[in-house]
């Protein structure tokens, strides 16, 4: 009997993460009852209600135990589906119950089973992956096996890089820990690596040989890890055909579970940010305006989208199409996106919120011009800072997110950044609330920074999370992160959560700052107990008080 499925995608190799329980950032974080103080836990606790059973019925609320969708095997479920090709999904392949529930569905026959590698979380993703392999070798030793992804397309930057003697001191050992394609003997539980970038029209192939009965070790785009080395057939260049390849999110509602769902209006970026390791992995192309509003109809009303894009907007021009199509689509959307500070002025922020934008997700990552200009971030804090306050005054609220210990990071960049959050918009004078993440620089071998030629012109030497600078190191940027943290009044840390949509803007930006405040209190050793009055905070919000 054939296979009922013809491909078991695998969308998260490892569980999610929560990165805020690092040691770095945990003095960030309230705790409460030895919790993280997410708002589930503090409306939960606020309703007088046992934390672990609200927890429990929250997530059976939301009817999908693996969280927020993510559009990868949304997206590969309709374009195989459209090609009369069955795909079914195992949402992550660690967790409890997880062996079990990839071996329930490799009982009913499976031709392949891909990993994906877009979701790695920190260091070692490629040990990550090759654990994930082995675990599907297992239970499946005569399954073909592939992967495939952003990860996939990382190692094959990071081999081009070795090999060109552009990353000076790394050994192979080094490298493989943290990157597929550079040691085919730890990649060996891997049949095929799926190196383009529409890697999706490579799995077509792939499947369609499979049901011939037939080998795809010859197809295109391939690396084949072999005891002696890898063997890659012949580059056959694809992209992703943003606008053919449209989802029809009417049949995915159960997956969505209430969550929004994750749309891209483009791919790739054009921006070289010196920390970024994703800079250049995919070209950056524009989805056109009509394919993205017929995916748009297909999600039922009220119509709630992230739009997954690196950058939403381009060009500020980009910006103002897409928001003036949006509101003459009246399409009851509401929205949020990354997107670059300085596309935003008076006219945009008002489109913005007219097209249905909630929130903007702005990487500003510091406010000292000579940081940005080392970083080559190209934008001015000013124009920032600017940017927020009109996004303010339409009620739209702001993610600002912060790279600490950049080169050229000093304390006075610093203090500079602290006071640039402290000048946004917070309590009374806010229209909205605004939110901050303080990220330490991380060095990639893949960001533009570990350059030999901007090694030696920082004087930065170490790799990953331990790292020195001509003005900063790890450690000390570590320090500064709290330093910011205490000293900033108004705006407040990011938690792992979502703000609830019926909460008021008045209400939400009350109890976030509240429970920034409480944290504050207790990393001064403040003594006096807060917490009922961020729970009061909480009632009043939920409409208990």
């Amino acid at each position: 009997m054939p296979p009922t499925t013809d491909v078991l995608l695998v969308t998260h190799v490892q569980a999610r993460r929560d990165t805020g329980a690092l040691d770095v950032y945990r003095p960030l974080r309230l705790e409460v009852n030895g919790l993280p103080g997410t708002l589930p836990v503090l409306r939960i606790l606020a309703a007088g209600g046992d934390v672990e059973a609200g927890l429990r019925a929250l997530a059976a609320r939301h009817a999908v135990a693996a969280g927020p969708p993510v559009l990868t095997p949304v997206y590969l479920h309709d374009y195989l589906a459209r090609r009369g090709m069955v795909l079914r999904e195992l949402p992550c392949i660690e967790g409890p119950g997880s062996d079990e529930a990839l071996a329930a569905i490799l009982r009913d026959g499976v031709r392949l089973v891909a990993l994906s590698t877009t979701w790695l979380l920190g260091p070692e993703g490629a040990e990550v992956v090759r654990r994930a392999a082995a675990r599907v070798r297992r239970l499946a030793p005569g399954v073909p096996l592939v992967a495939g992804g952003v990860g996939v397309r990382k190692g094959l930057r990071a081999r081009e890089l070795f090999l060109a003697g552009r990353l000076p001191g790394l050994s192979v050992a080094d490298l493989a820990r943290d990157f597929l394609l550079i040691d085919p003997v730890r990649d060996r539980d891997l049949d095929a690596l799926v190196l383009s970038e529409g890697s999706e029209a490579d799995l077509v192939d792939i499947l369609e040989r499979l049901r011939a009965g037939r080998s795809f070790t010859d197809l295109p785009n391939l690396a084949l890890p072999r005891p002696e080395g890898y063997l890659f057939t012949a580059a056959e260049p694809r992209v992703t055909e943003l606008d053919a390849e449209c989802v029809d999110w009417s049949g995915h509602a159960v997956r969505l579970g209430g969550f929004e769902a994750p749309v891209r209006t483009a791919v790739g970026c054009p921006f070289r940010c010196e920390f970024c390791d994703f800079a250049g992995l995919y070209p950056a192309r524009l989805r056109a305006l009509d394919s993205l509003v017929a995916e748009l109809r297909t999600l039922p009303p009220p119509r709630r989208v992230f739009f997954t894009d690196d950058n939403v907007a381009i060009t500020r021009q980009r910006l103002v199409q897409l928001a003036r199509r949006l509101i003459s689509e009246r399409l009851d959307l509401r929205w949020r996106a990354f997107l670059r500070a300085d596309t935003v002025d008076a006219e945009t922020a008002a489109l913005l919120r007219e097209s249905g934008c909630s929130e903007c997700l702005l990487g500003i990552e510091s406010a000292d011009p000579q940081v940005l200009a080392n970083m080559n971030k190209r934008l001015d804090p000013d124009r920032a800072r600017d940017a927020i306050e009109r996004l303010d005054a339409e009620g739209i609220r702001t993610q600002c997110t912060f790279v600490v210990g950049f080169p050229g990071e000093c304390p006075a960049s610093i203090e500079r950044t602290a006071a640039f959050l402290s000048a946004l918009p917070s309590g009374g004078r806010a229209r909205a609330f605004h939110r901050y993440y303080l990220f330490r620089f991380q060095v990639s071998p893949l960001c533009p920074a570990a350059s030999p030629e901007q090694r030696a012109r920082f004087g930065l030497t170490g790799l990953g999370e331990q790292w020195r600078h001509m003005t900063l190191s790890a450690e000390e940027a570590s320090a500064a992160i709290r330093h910011v943290f205490l000293k900033v009044q108004g705006p407040t840390h990011m938690y792992l959560e979502m703000v609830p949509p019926e909460w008021s803007l008045a209400a939400a930006r009350q109890v976030l700052e509240r429970r920034d405040e409480l944290q504050k209190q207790r990393l001064r050793g403040d003594v006096e107990d807060r917490l009922p009055e961020l729970l009061a905070a909480v009632r009043q919000a939920d409409g208990l008080a």
